[in-house]
């Protein structure tokens, strides 16, 4: 032996603990604690038409949204919550406006897009910019300062394990939210793999078909 191996003890071992750390960081695939929180996620609006829409900052209990979903009991509803920066949430916002809201043409579906602060660069200018993702007037863009009505929307979809993010809810005619939190939804996908059924993963084009079937009942 040379020996050389031994010349540093630790060596290895910071080695190992290096690559255990990258390893868990692409573990997470998804937007959670070590994942996309540069604040360089947020697309340069210009690259995308820069179709901003009016943001309403929510409250905490969600009084406003609350509000405009019993006003609109007549409609289906798509109630998405998704952090601005997050590129997992930006890119689900993005699809679902371009495979199922937009090919839709119909005035009986309206949108209401929550952005919550789920990443540390997640801002309401944030949100703002990332209004440029859905670009429709059927769509209602709110910004809320703290993770209160996700936690609103946690039993709705019987997620435990934190606040509802990155989640798609859809609401058929005459359903009503009557207590302080929201109904179940009529039918719901998500994108987070592991902590709601796998089954429920989002799917535009099966998304797209539910809606539609709500619309034509």
């Amino acid at each position: 032996m040379d020996g050389k191996s031994n010349r540093n003890p630790f060596v290895k071992l910071w080695t190992l603990a290096a690559l255990a750390a990258v390893v868990g960081a692409f573990a997470l695939a998804g937007c959670g604690i070590g994942a996309g929180r540069d604040s360089a996620a947020v697309t340069d609006v210009e690259s995308i038409g820069a179709h901003l829409s009016p943001v309403e900052v929510l409250s905490g209990d969600g009084a406003q949204l609350r509000a405009r979903f019993n006003a609109d009991t007549s409609k289906t509803r798509l109630v998405m919550l998704v952090s601005p920066t997050c590129p997992f949430c930006r890119d689900g916002a993005r699809v679902v406006h371009d495979d199922v809201i937009a090919r839709i043409d119909d005035e009986r579906l309206v949108a209401y897009v929550v952005w919550e602060p789920i990443m540390e660069a997640d801002t309401e200018r944030a949100a703002r910019e990332a209004t440029a993702l859905l670009p429709d007037d059927r769509v209602v863009n709110y910004w809320v300062r703290s993770d209160d009505v996700g936690k609103l929307f946690q039993s709705p979809v019987d997620l435990t394990s934190e606040p509802a993010w990155d989640v798609y809810l859809v609401y058929e005619r005459g359903v009503r939210w009557s207590d302080a939190s929201p109904p179940r939804p009529s039918y719901f996908m998500h994108q987070l793999r592991g902590r709601l059924p796998d089954d429920r993963m989002l799917d535009v084009a099966r998304l797209r078909d539910e809606i539609g079937a709500m619309l034509d009942r």
